[in-house]
């Protein structure tokens, strides 16, 4: 079994991009714990993300937002990374046959 870290991250943006920020988590394996209404007009998002996922995240978030949006994270534990992506990772790093 593979672990990965996952982080808690707090992603403050203008409360116009949430809806493509709360999307943009999920299709990186994150699970929203919340959100909070901050003024004027903002919105953080809590979730938990594995790190892996995060790779290159403020320039995606600078990007999405104008430059509006930020974020911090911390790390919170190890999960099991999915199957399929275990699956990926052993035909990847497979030794092939005389590379013993």
């Amino acid at each position: 079994m593979v672990l990965e870290p996952i982080v808690k991250a707090e992603i403050t943006v203008p409360d116009d991009n949430m809806g493509t920020i709360t999307g943009d988590l999920a299709s990186k394996r994150g699970r929203i714990q919340g959100t909070d209404v901050r003024p004027p007009n903002m919105v953080c998002v809590k979730a938990e993300v594995p790190l892996s996922e995060l790779r290159n995240y403020q320039t995606e978030l600078k990007s999405v937002t104008g430059g509006h949006g930020f974020f911090t994270m911390e790390f919170s534990h190890y999960e099991p990374v999915p199957v399929p992506i275990q699956q990926q990772l052993v035909a990847e790093y497979k030794p092939t046959e005389g590379d013993e």
